[in-house]
């Protein structure tokens, strides 16, 4: 069962952060990614209160997740302060928070079960994994700062795209390796 959440936790990772859009439709859905979560909270939930603290925010996030499955694409040259740009910056703001929030929840249940299980390679690896994950998160809002030069925006967007797939590869298979060491 912990193996199987864990491949929850997997996959929940690859839709939660791979991101490709096609006139619009997101590929890999966010909201898969966070029912993904959710499989796998409920799994492991007998095995640390922060997957039980989870929870509520991934529902939130589930919910969340069903407006960004289309986004109109961005007319190029057209900056438009409108209110309905606000609602979107504001509803990017408080999904960020929120994903944070399950994100910490996640690592940090991992590091509880590790730790209960002797197992404190495993915990300190959660605990870098997570400070990677606010990192990459981090560096997705610095994204706006760029966005007033182009070219630098670019550039800095290629980045940022590549060190996202990296991470995701390698959280990925740190979820495979907390299934299989876990599990006892």
């Amino acid at each position: 069962m912990v193996e199987k959440a864990f491949n929850k936790f997997f996959w929940g990772f690859f839709f939660i952060l791979v991101s490709f859009k096609v006139q619009g439709f997101d590929i890999f859905p966010d909201i898969v990614g966070y029912i993904m979560f959710a499989i796998g909270f409920n799994a492991l939930s007998v095995h640390s209160d922060r997957f039980e603290k989870a929870k509520p925010f991934n529902y939130i996030m589930i919910f969340l997740s069903v407006f960004s499955i289309y986004e109109r694409p961005a007319q190029v040259g057209l900056m438009q302060t409108s209110l309905s740009n606000w609602v979107v910056i504001l509803i990017g703001v408080i999904s960020t928070i929120i994903n944070l929030i399950i994100v910490y929840n996640l690592f940090a249940g991992i590091i509880e079960m590790a730790k209960k299980q002797r197992k404190p390679d495993i915990a300190d690896e959660a605990d870098k994994k997570w400070t990677q994950y606010v990192i990459i998160q981090f560096a997705v809002l610095l994204l706006f700062v760029f966005v007033i030069i182009p070219v630098v925006a670019a550039l800095y967007m290629i980045c940022l795209v590549v060190a996202t797939v990296a991470y995701a590869i390698i959280v990925m298979c740190f979820m495979k390796k907390c299934g299989l060491s876990l599990n006892s």
